[in-house]
């Protein structure tokens, strides 16, 4: 039976809009210093005016552009680099004590983590089609449409976190990972050691070898002089 303690879905979730709240502060800066160098004041009067345009603004193209590139450049970074550097960790993680690793137990690389992190899942397909809108707004849009898909994919990876007795979604699966929780120093992450049914096993040879050291701790020692 799958052990219990490794199902950490509540976890998960917290980790998950902990990091979202992070990134958007985090993501402050490099935005504020994207929309002065566009020259823009007021970015949600600009995408509320031209969002339903057939023919937006060279100004409002230019900013979906850069702002996707800099929310993807942000989110590789954030849910790439960062758990690929902190052991499988986010800030998020870290504080829920729980940690990516892939099934051998390993640390996921860069690559993997950003394959599993769906919070990216959007960003990688909206940012090569949001270059479009140079060809045709109403091509952009017909592309944008399935964006939704991609919701539904998330949203069922989400389904099987919490239904699932591994706790496993959908982009653990694709990426080949799981999320444990992180035990405290001495004690060991071990689902054997976390298993109440787990019995060290004892080899005839590991007996002979303990009788053999006892016999030799028991013969007198000779004292050279």
């Amino acid at each position: 039976m799958m052990n219990q303690l490794e199902k950490v879905s509540g976890e998960r979730i917290g980790a998950a809009i902990l990091d979202l709240i992070f990134l958007f502060f985090i993501s402050i800066i490099p935005s504020g210093i994207l929309m002065f160098s566009l020259g823009i004041d007021d970015p949600i009067s600009l995408i509320l005016s031209q969002s339903l345009e057939l023919d937006p603004s060279p100004e409002f193209i230019i900013f979906t552009i850069s702002s996707g590139i800099l929310g993807l450049v942000m989110g590789i970074l954030y849910f790439g680099f960062v758990p690929a550097k902190m052991n499988g960790q986010t800030l998020g993680k870290k504080i829920m004590n729980v940690k990516v690793i892939k099934e051998d137990g390993s640390n996921p690389k860069m690559i993997i983590h950003l394959i599993r992190a769906v919070q990216n899942w959007t960003k990688y397909y909206v940012v090569p089609t949001s270059f479009l809108m140079y060809v045709s707004v109403t091509l952009y849009g017909l592309f944008a449409i399935f964006i939704y898909a991609i919701y539904v994919l998330i949203f069922i990876s989400l389904i099987m976190m919490i239904t699932r007795e591994d706790g496993r979604g959908l982009h653990d699966l694709i990426a080949g990972t799981k999320v444990i929780r992180v035990m405290p120093k001495g004690i060991l992450n071990d689902s054997n050691i976390l298993n109440a049914n787990y019995k060290p096993a004892v080899t005839s040879e590991w007996i002979a070898s303990d009788d053999e050291n006892e016999s030799k701790d028991d013969k007198p020692k000779e004292w050279d002089f």
